[in-house]
């Protein structure tokens, strides 16, 4: 006896798993060989044929268009069983009088696939996963890639001119479809699907990227051409749904309308619920805390795992791109400020307002800040000065100690390696400093401001 028949004979669980695996492997390639069979393309001609017969019975323009289409299925699906010409390729798609008839029977054909589909897919479910997976890799092995990418082409040419005429075309027609697709849609059962196809997304990803972008450069490029529309057309979008109310109603009207409509929104919202949200979220955050202590027995778990993810992708950053990417970025911020900066000042009267209106900015903050203060100062002296003292008790002032005394260790280190550094920084920004506009600061701001300080403590000035 052979050492494998020995070790099946010996484990009886491994002898019926095996069997099992087998019979999936006969039953799959016995329903790829079926899918290739005469008889089932019979069969879903003979379904397309009922359904069509049902349609027309009442029409003879109908039947005749569902003649043309059964024939053009044949030709399709048994293309050896048409000897001659295959009606795809036949004059029947420009005769001006049956051309018509094949377009409006277009929905019953499509409905009718995406009934044929529907059975198939609720046959397939009750085969075994690995038999599935045979079948559709079978079908989609078959389908003509070819053909549907010269129809997608096609297609996007046909948009094209119909938007030179009809640019709403899309919303009008194609909008509604995509709502009532996404409506009658269980985006549950979508999540399920793609929590369990990471992989696959990954690998899809990587086909597609390499696909467009490395294998065919002009295909990306084109891709990444079609962006700026898109945000072209989004923009635009947000933009002519606020053109009516600016230009049809006066500003009165419109910030009066806006108004009503945030206010009956804002009336409309439960406050309390709110709170409610709020503090059950803050016992949700502190239970979290603690259940996440007493699981690492007294330091937060969290915490150290997500340290361990940083670490993880620090490792895989290249520390010299990084820094140069940092650089850029810095440069980029710089030119885009100085750019806005300067474009702002091409218009001083744009500018100018905004400073001379700075106080209607400002005093707002000053007000509540006073508010504020004024509250503080108007709470019990004995309670104030109890909080303050557990704020004051609270501060780890160790902590500040230790931070003044690193920040004056890496001074002195610096001034160790190089003494000569922090004095050249320092001298190159006081020889930068203009003196003349110095001592006019000082006449100007510095000495009233001392004069009016003086007086406010000692009730005279001093000059």
């Amino acid at each position: 006896m052979s050492t494998k028949a020995s070790v099946v004979k010996a484990n009886p669980n491994l002898e019926r798993g095996m069997r099992q695996e087998e019979a999936i492997d006969l039953i799959s390639r016995i329903v790829c060989e079926v899918v290739k069979t005469p008889g089932l393309k019979k069969v879903i001609l003979s379904v397309l044929s009922n359904i069509l017969s049902a349609w027309s019975e009442e029409s003879l323009i109908k039947k005749k268009v569902s003649g043309n289409a059964i024939k053009m299925a044949s030709s399709v699906i048994d293309p050896e069983g048409v000897p001659k010409t295959r009606l795809v390729d036949s004059a029947l798609w420009t005769d001006p009088e049956t051309f018509p008839g094949m377009l409006n029977a277009m929905p019953v054909l499509v409905n009718t696939i995406l009934s044929i589909f529907m059975k198939m897919e609720e046959g397939i479910k009750q085969l075994p996963p690995k038999v599935q997976a045979d079948y559709i890799r079978q079908m989609v092995e078959e389908v003509d890639t070819e053909n549907i990418g010269k129809l997608l082409t096609s297609f996007a040419e046909h948009i094209s001119d119909i938007h030179k005429e009809y640019p709403t075309f899309i919303s009008d027609s194609v909008l509604k479809l995509v709502l009532d697709i996404v409506a009658k849609t269980d985006f549950g059962a979508l999540r399920e699907a793609v929590e369990g196809s990471s992989e696959d997304i990954a690998v899809a990803i990587k086909a597609v990227v390499d696909a467009i972008f490395l294998k065919n450069t002009f295909k990306g490029t084109n891709l990444i051409a079609a962006v700026p529309p898109i945000i072209n057309g989004v923009v635009k979008g947000l933009a002519e749904s606020l053109k009516p109310g600016v230009e049809i109603y006066s500003p009165s009207t419109i910030g009066e309308m806006l108004a009503n409509i945030i206010h009956t929104a804002v009336e409309g919202i439960d406050g309390k619920e709110i709170g409610r949200l709020i503090d059950y979220s803050n016992k949700m955050i502190s239970a979290l805390h603690t259940g996440d202590k007493l699981w690492g027995e007294g330091k937060p778990k969290i915490p150290e795992a997500l340290s361990g993810k940083l670490r993880d992708i620090i490792s895989a950053i290249d520390p010299q791109s990084f820094s140069e990417a940092k650089a850029a970025r810095s440069e980029y911020i710089e030119e885009l400020v100085t750019s806005v900066n300067d474009i702002l000042w091409e218009n001083a009267t744009f500018m100018l307002p905004l400073i001379s209106g700075a106080p209607f900015m400002i005093n707002p903050l000053i007000r509540s800040s006073r508010k504020i203060v004024s509250k503080v100062a108007e709470a019990p002296p004995d309670l104030f000065i109890d909080s303050v003292s557990v704020a004051m008790e609270g501060i780890d002032t160790q902590e500040i100690g230790e931070t003044l005394n690193s920040f004056v260790r890496a001074i002195n280190s610096i001034h160790e390696a190089s003494p000569e550094l922090l004095p050249e920084f320092i001298s190159g920004i006081v020889s930068s400093v203009d003196a003349s506009e110095v001592r006019k600061f000082v006449d100007a701001v510095a000495k009233p401001l001392l004069n009016t300080l003086s007086g406010a403590t000692y009730g005279e000035d001093t000059k």
